[in-house]
């Protein structure tokens, strides 16, 4: 049974050709440095053995808490191999939401990043079922593996363990102990139905559910998508997204080390695009607000460029536009190939240079990508594969494949994944990748499925006569208008911020109204650049989105945005707001959808006097 854990599963996939490649690259004092795919197997069974030998037992969760790093794979699968259930916490979540899942799961062990430590020290109080924590200086494994019984403690915990009446221990000595361990960890038994993974999902109200994931789902998951997206040892992946994520930790993680390719962590968002140059990735994964702000560099750079430079864009932009197939996807025959040659060597290298010029796949997911946006990049030779999933699906449901792909869609229903559409158009999924359902809530688990099993995603979409499916919207968010039309706001709040290069943000409203609303957060450096060009006075942020010919300038970019909307769906009236919605001020989810229930109630006034 021990073939059937999703570790082993990995392991045996790839390293038995791949044991001296690189897996990880992190960045230690300004540079690269690595971890073969041989080092991180030996660190896995090493921590593994640690926690087995410490008493983890089969089946008991233990929480994860830390920004992406070599030492949170090998806790992750360390844990799966110990036959523990790996239970990862969103960095993002606020203590409350912290507290929450350390209670439910009643996790004894949390494993963290050192600058999370005090965080967890100031609501211990709150954690009556916490008794040892693990720390780790994120980014250090090199040190420990290069230096072995003369890695120096990096901090004396005693007097924090006396003090807070807990076990506190460093990562280090814990792969020390499991490399001196005699544990025979491969003679344990594993059930291919066994959890290995609580999820908790972030929502946009309440506290988070945690989503248990089985072995089987995961690798179901990495064998359906590996079909549909080859991945290869040569590939080099660049990983920006939590892996606390299902999304990022199935595709940016477990997918390419069972392939045995290398994953090299990105600084954060603000050091991406310097990332790329340094990287120059075949592979990377992002949520559309990623590929958006590429996008509008592009566009802004292209506006403030020299007139000629300018002219050449645009003329290359439509000449490549009018030459590409959108129902097949791919560029049709020149009848000038030379022509094609010199936009290639002046423009469309340039724009794939800004991924770092090597970039085979660029992967989409977590929301829907405006097929604008999408087209703009295909045209110039970026590959952007655009997928579907939830974390209750461990994530993908449907994917476009690497040699068959729709723009617009989010591809075809994954081999052993069954899709269907219920009376309401609301997408109904089965397959080995659904979850086994919510964690200590059987409740919303029933509610999570049809009385036929088939899991509920609560999106609605539709199939074309090919058999690919696209994503018309959210159940749940579904404004019914007071004349009983149905309007998908996420529909609308995409072709505003897509079609429009003044508006960054939009959240739409208008539930049992006569009319849409909408809260819009403006381009400010945009904004202000046509303000000057104008001289309309723009020192105050507030005095300028309150200027009757900057509104009336939006109304314009509104109308232009939503012309091919119906009547019913067109925004009516609109607030102006500086402050861009964020995970910060809680605005936006850590997976960046929209909270459009708490910016509601941030700007609740000012919505209500659009419709007095």
């Amino acid at each position: 049974m021990a073939t059937f854990s999703l570790p082993n599963y990995i392991f045996g996939s790839a390293h038995w050709q791949a044991e001296e490649k690189c897996a990880f690259a992190y960045k230690m004092n300004g540079a690269y440095v690595g971890i073969t795919h041989g080092e991180l197997r030996t660190s896995v069974e090493h921590f593994a053995k640690a926690l087995a030998e410490s008493g983890a037992q089969k089946g008991k969760p233990i929480c994860l808490l830390s920004k992406n790093c070599p030492e949170w794979v090998i806790a992750d699968l360390g844990i799966m191999l110990a036959e523990g259930v790996t239970v990862p916490i969103q960095t993002e979540f606020h203590s409350a939401s912290i507290a929450h899942i350390l209670s439910q799961t009643r996790a004894s062990t949390l494993i963290l990043e050192s600058d999370f430590l005090i965080k967890i020290l100031f609501i211990k109080e709150q954690l009556k079922y916490l008794k040892r924590i693990i720390v780790f200086q994120p980014a250090r494994i090199r040190e420990v593996l290069d230096n072995g019984n003369s890695v120096p403690v990096e901090h004396d915990f005693s007097r924090l363990s006396k003090e807070y009446g807990l076990t506190i221990q460093g990562f280090p000595e814990m792969l020390l102990e499991g490399r001196d361990s005699s544990f025979e960890l491969y003679k344990r038994s594993f059930g291919c139905d066994d959890p290995a993974s609580i999820v908790y999902t972030s929502g946009t109200t309440g506290m988070p559910k945690g989503v248990v994931l089985t072995h089987r789902n995961f690798i179901s998951n990495i064998q359906d998508v590996q079909n549909y997206v080859p991945i290869f040892q040569k590939d080099v992946f660049l990983s920006l997204l939590p892996f606390s994520h299902v999304f990022e930790r199935t595709s940016g993680c477990f997918i390419p080390l069972t392939c045995g390719a290398t994953i090299y962590f990105a600084d954060g968002p603000k050091m991406l695009a310097q990332n790329f140059k340094e990287v120059k990735p075949t592979v990377f994964i992002g949520v559309p607000r990623i590929y958006e702000k590429f996008y509008e560099a592009i566009q802004e750079r292209m506006e403030n460029g020299f007139f000629v430079r300018k002219w050449f864009f645009l003329k290359a932009f439509h000449y490549l536009r009018n030459n590409h197939d959108l129902e097949r996807n791919f560029m049709v025959a020149y009848r000038t190939p030379f022509k094609r040659k010199i936009i290639d060597a002046l423009v469309s290298r340039k724009i794939r240079a800004a991924f770092g010029g090597r970039l085979r796949i660029a992967i989409v997911g977590g929301a829907k990508l405006s097929k604008n946006i999408s087209r703009f990049f295909h045209i110039f030779g970026v590959n952007l594969i655009e997928g579907y999933g939830l974390s209750e699906t461990s994530p993908i449901i449907c994917c476009n494949r690497f040699d068959n792909a729709k723009l617009g869609t989010v591809g075809l229903p994954l081999r052993s994944v069954s899709v269907a559409l219920a009376k309401d158009g609301e997408i109904l999924a089965k397959g080995p990748n659904v979850m086994k359902g919510y964690y200590q809530d059987e409740g919303k688990t029933r509610e999570a499925f049809d009385s036929d099993g088939w899991f509920k995603t609560g999106d609605i979409g539709r199939f074309d006569s090919s058999g690919f499916l696209s994503i018309t919207g959210r159940k749940k968010e579904i404004i019914v208008t007071s004349g009983g039309k149905n309007v998908f706001p996420n529909a609308i709040e995409q072709a505003l911020a897509a079609r429009s290069q003044l508006i960054a943000q939009a959240a739409v409203f208008g539930e049992g109204k006569k009319f849409i609303s909408a809260v819009i957060v403006p381009n400010m450096p945009l904004l202000s650049r046509i303000a000057a060009s104008r001289k309309i006075p723009r020192a105050v942020p507030h005095t300028l989105l309150a200027s009757p010919s900057i509104r009336a300038l939006f109304e314009e970019e509104i109308a232009h945005a939503l012309q091919n909307f119906a009547d019913y769906e067109q925004v009516k009236k609109f607030i102006l707001v500086d402050e861009p919605f964020t995970v910060e001020n809680d605005l936006l989810t850590p997976t960046l959808k929209l909270k459009r229930k708490i910016i509601f109630k941030t700007y609740q006034s000012e919505i209500k006097a659009l419709y007095a």
